[in-house]
């Protein structure tokens, strides 16, 4: 399964099935062995997640077993307690449907039944929508109004904005906040079906970047005392003795 697995992944990049990027075996001097599994977080992002869903298609079974007061951010919920209403993009929806055709197919052809599709949920903040952005439903939905405005508006807007290039010149900058310069970025990938450039690695890149201007060495770099070296030569696929 590991030749077809790695030509899956390898061949869709945006699959949903869990990558797996190694398994290793740590030894430190005058230690035991500690063998670990590297494997991709599909929870690594900058917002954090309010609630997680384990879904399997199935209504048998499927509900946790805590009550409304114990559910928190740590609980993983089932396909019943699911109650939430999604709505995407048309090519947004068309591509995640793809993708789950996608790796069915394969699970389905390495003769695995019992895979799901792991959901999380943030919640926006209503004081925040500088930072989230518009719903693309909402911008969906007022986009012809506005397009008839800004019509409507041409004859007055466009000699004024001639004439403020005259006096003020073309070199004017703007100055954006970093939640600005993030949904900027944000709107610039190819992923959404946004019409961007950017790929998600240089998305994720220079979202680090921002996020990293807030810390401080000390919050990114871990202490001398909590560290141990190996030797050059060592090996972390191979076991020893």
């Amino acid at each position: 399964m590991l030749r077809s697995y790695y030509q899956h992944v390898s061949q869709y990049e945006n699959s949903l099935v869990t990558k797996f990027y190694g398994v290793h075996c740590v030894k430190p001097i005058g230690g035991q062995k500690t063998r670990f599994i590297v494997m991709g977080n599909l929870f690594c992002t900058e917002y954090p997640i309010h609630r997680r869903f384990d879904l399997k298609g199935s209504s048998h079974g499927r509900a946790t077993d805590k009550t409304e007061e114990e559910i928190d951010e740590t609980t993983t919920l089932k396909d019943l307690d699911l109650n939430f209403v999604f709505r995407l993009q048309s090519n947004s929806y068309k591509d995640l449907i793809k993708k789950i055709e996608r790796d069915c197919e394969f699970l389905e052809a390495e003769g695995i039944m019992d895979y799901r599709l792991l959901v999380g949920m943030h919640f926006r903040d209503d004081n925040t929508v500088d930072k989230m952005g518009l719903s693309p439903f909402l911008l969906r939905t007022v986009a012809p109004a506005v397009r008839v405005l800004v019509w409507i508006c041409l004859p007055v807007a466009y000699p004024i904005s001639k004439l403020l290039d005259y006096l003020l010149g073309h070199r004017h900058e703007a100055l954006f906040r970093r939640a600005e310069l993030k949904t900027l970025v944000d709107l610039h990938g190819n992923e959404d079906g946004k019409g961007g450039e950017l790929t998600h690695d240089e998305t994720t890149i220079i979202a680090g970047a921002l996020e990293l201007s807030e810390k401080t060495a000390g919050d990114a770099m871990s202490p001398i005392n909590e560290i141990f070296s190996i030797d050059i030569n060592s090996k972390f696929d191979r076991l020893r003795n």
